[in-house]
């Protein structure tokens, strides 16, 4: 039997002008993701028609992203902002993108499930490498299954996780009480303006972080080397792919500084921003009176700034390393993978920021999500870790990475919330999403 070929997309830009029709097509693709997301029950075995079903969920969900931006493109152009061609370069436009790339990557990885298991059908090894996708499957930030297993987050649990990381990394102070410590602008600052900040996110659920990082991850996922106290403003845009930390060394590619970095203690990072050109690059990330005098810090520059902690305590360093791949993934989108957008992003500031630096995900991992990249990506194959075994699927930490970008775009296209607000609107939209 051939494998299965992918479904064909129609054009959601041209095939329908007005908001009206946008809406009626919009309305029937939900009525046929419904469908299909009722149909795609946790099985115990997940054979390749069952990932041909879950490529046609995937088509759909891409249409149904298409659709709505050429929606907001026409109320862009309605409002007299300036052509659709202009919608398409603003930060309105990028988040919905950045879903249409998501389920276009989710696409080629259930067509790889599916041809991978039709040539492995009578291989033990590999039906045991495929033990995650139950994981995947049921995951609010995969196919999104009613039987979750990363479950709704518990108050409780997020406060607990918050005062852990302040604990941790030390970072309040005796007088006054209700002021926190910001490693980015180097002083105290009312507590009010933070927010407690999952490296990795929480949605992933615990099975899926031991599967990409391996089993001395299994009780991490609300630990404080997850996490990190961030002021509200650096947070968006730690999260929607501005900023990244990485190791603070000069070049990344020398061996001698690497050996130093790696053997110090404690590590020292820094910021790392991703030039795209949008606006919010100019504006003020926050207010430095190290001089004496105020000066006003932008997001710009951010670049190369080095964070200041008040103790000996880091974040686990393969979860940034996961972190600056969700960046690296998103900016090559923006940009087109290839030769001229890579040469192009290393000379706005270098995206190999880790260089040679440490050895973070498992190998067969990292080779495809260098593969979704292309292969000018090749040097980031240098943090991948031969003798790092999780025996999960060899594409768990693409679906991650593209997950975790879903969340973000999806928090972004929704506006800001409260961290309450946004789970209560988590679960209202677990009937009409499957991209969590």
């Amino acid at each position: 039997m051939p494998p299965p070929d992918i479904p064909t997309r129609t054009s959601s830009k041209r095939s329908f002008k007005t908001n009206d029709e946008l809406d009626f097509q919009l309305f029937k693709i939900q009525r046929d993701l419904k469908k299909i997301q009722s149909d795609l029950k946790p099985k115990t075995s997940f054979d390749s028609e069952y990932w041909a079903q879950a490529m046609q969920m995937a088509s759909l969900g891409g249409t149904k992203s298409q659709l709505e931006l050429h929606k907001a493109a026409n109320n862009y152009v309605a409002a007299g902002q300036g052509s659709e061609e202009d919608f398409m370069n603003t930060q309105y436009a990028r988040p919905i993108q950045e879903q249409v790339k998501v389920w276009e990557t989710r696409q080629k990885i259930y067509q790889s499930r599916a041809i991978e298991l039709r040539a492995g059908s009578k291989n033990p090894e590999r039906r045991t490498r495929h033990v995650f996708m139950q994981l995947f499957t049921s995951s609010p930030l995969g196919l999104n299954i009613k039987e979750a297993i990363a479950g709704r987050r518990e108050s409780k649990l997020q406060s607990n996780f918050k005062s852990e990381i302040i604990r941790r990394y030390d970072l309040t102070s005796s007088h006054p009480r209700d002021y926190l410590w910001s490693i980015f602008s180097q002083r105290y600052e009312d507590a009010d303006n933070f927010t407690a900040s999952h490296i990795v996110a929480w949605k992933h659920g615990q099975e899926m972080m031991t599967a990409i990082f391996g089993p001395d991850a299994k009780e991490d996922l609300f630990s404080a080397s997850n996490g990190l106290l961030l002021p509200t403003k650096i947070e968006k845009q730690f999260d929607n792919g501005l900023l990244a930390i990485v190791p603070a060394i000069k070049d990344a590619t020398s061996k001698a500084e690497v050996t130093l970095w790696l053997n110090q203690e404690p590590r020292e990072y820094k910021m790392k921003v991703f030039d795209d050109g949008r606006q919010t690059l100019d504006s003020i990330a926050f207010e430095d009176y190290t001089s004496g005098s105020v000066v006003y810090v932008t997001f710009r520059d951010l670049h190369d700034r080095k964070l200041r902690f008040r103790n000996n305590f880091r974040p686990r360093a393969r979860y940034l390393y996961f972190h600056y791949c969700c960046q690296v993934l998103r900016n090559a989108w923006s940009k087109g993978a290839n030769a001229k957008s890579v040469a192009t992003m290393e000379d706005q500031k270098g995206v190999f920021a880790w260089g040679t630096v440490g050895k973070y995900m498992a190998e067969d991992q990292m080779r495809a999500f260098v593969e979704e990249l292309g292969h000018e990506f090749e040097p980031l194959m240098a943090n991948a870790d031969p003798a790092l075994n999780t025996e999960a699927d060899r594409h768990v930490l693409v679906d991650a990475v593209a997950q975790q970008i879903a969340l973000s775009a999806k928090k972004s296209m929704r506006g800001e919330f409260d961290e309450e607000e946004e789970e209560e609107d988590d679960d209202d939209d677990d009937d009409e999403d499957d991209d969590k």
